[in-house]
């Protein structure tokens, strides 16, 4: 008979979520296992995608012991501008939401996904709770009363009574636990890169909102920015084929940013990906719970994706004591629906946000557009409201 692994907790997937969903079961005393491809340092230089860690973000990363590891590789974010460029008239006004109006060193700190996963990658491995079954992947799951079977492609059988799904938008986990699914792919994709431009950034990350979607632009150490362009799919897909040394390429950033930035230097680590919505009903369900992109997805704006992805791990960590603390069973359908309370508003509200934005963005309605430019007018000239959206938008209520 084969030999099957057991644990108290699994978390498939190895990406920044799963990384640090691992390490705080761990750190909790479960033992746990990690299934999924560890990120290399060749991955550092050949990916371009970074994140805009928030303010509450490191916060946590600092509970957890992690964030003296990746500080010196962050750019602080001190301000985040957006500029109306619509081409629509009456334009909207120009704002600047500034760390110093909430009292803050910064709203957030901009680092690369890769230099996350590895950081966290040497935490976990210097953990006795923790298992990586490194290049693992999940091939089913086998849903039983009292526990889950996991197959995984390399033959091993792993039983478990609580199955973190942190596996990405195809998420495997999430079609195990019978949750109900709405999604659509967009006619939008997302083009990034890291460039290097000729003048100061001077720590502000500015979003340009235009009709194809937002083009973003966020500081990164130097006379560097990290870019997320949202496009129509097809002008976005003509990029994918294109060098980092077009020239085409640097003058579009130089048009759409405006000469803030100056001259575009040179261009690294361009990718092009597509943008779709997911929303589930619940965010778990047959012992499984979902964090991260296996529960939510919608486009890049305002910072918001991995921020709420680190947002479900702390809560699930949460849960998890708490079921420790009381005898609640791993996995079990009131833990489940504890996590799920803890953390379904805050999804709902955030992706219903960035849909309507999105969403005005995009649509040719003019009284779209007007309430969108009346939100920024108000902004400007009612502080107490200011202060009350960059503290949503940062996570708050």
């Amino acid at each position: 008979m084969d030999t099957v692994l057991e644990f108290d907790v699994v978390v498939v997937g190895a990406g920044n979520t799963g990384l640090l969903a691992a390490l705080g079961l761990s750190r909790s005393g479960l033992r746990t296992a990690l299934c999924g491809k560890l990120t290399t340092k060749e991955d550092v230089t050949s990916k371009s995608r970074t994140a805009a860690l928030l303010a509450p973000t490191v916060s946590f990363l600092r509970d957890m012991q992690v964030w003296d590891g990746l500080s010196d590789r962050a750019t602080a974010i001190q301000g985040i501008r957006i500029v109306d460029s619509m081409g629509h008239w009456p334009k909207a006004p120009e704002i600047l939401f500034s760390a110093n109006e909430l009292d803050l060193d910064a709203l957030g700190w901009n680092i690369a996904n890769a230099d996350i996963d590895i950081c966290l990658s040497n935490h976990l491995l210097r953990e006795d709770k923790c298992r990586i079954l490194a290049g693992a992947y999940l091939n089913s799951i086998e849903a039983y009363d009292d526990h889950l079977l996991l197959n995984l492609a390399d033959g091993q059988k792993v039983r478990t009574g609580l199955v973190v799904g942190a596996d990405g938008r195809n998420s495997v986990c999430r079609e195990a636990s019978g949750v109900a699914v709405f999604d659509s792919r967009l006619d939008q994709a997302a083009i990034t890169c890291v460039f290097e431009h000729s003048r100061d950034h001077r720590h502000i990350s500015t979003e340009f909102h235009r009709q194809a979607g937002p083009f973003t632009t966020v500081p990164l150490d130097g006379y560097r920015s990290s870019l997320v362009w949202v496009e129509d799919i097809e002008f976005a897909s003509d990029f994918a084929e294109k060098p980092n040394s077009d020239a085409t390429i640097k003058l579009h950033i130089e048009e759409q940013t405006q000469g803030m930035l100056g001259k575009v230097k040179s261009i690294a680590g361009l990718q092009v990906y597509p943008l779709a919505y997911l929303k589930t009903s619940k965010l778990g369900g047959n012992r499984i719970a979902l964090v991260g992109e296996a529960g939510h997805v919608f486009p890049p704006i305002g910072a918001q994706g991995l921020n709420l992805g680190f947002r479900d791990v702390a809560a699930l960590i949460e849960c998890v004591q708490t079921a420790c603390n009381t005898g609640l069973a791993f996995g079990s359908t009131d833990m489940l629906a504890q996590y799920n309370k803890a953390r379904k508003s805050d999804v709902d509200t955030r992706s219903a946000g960035v849909r309507l934005l999105n969403g005005m963005l995009t649509s040719s309605y003019w009284p779209g557009h007007m309430a969108r430019g009346a939100a920024l007018h108000a902004f400007n000239h009612i502080p107490g409201l200011k202060r009350q959206i960059m503290r949503m938008g940062m996570g708050g209520s």
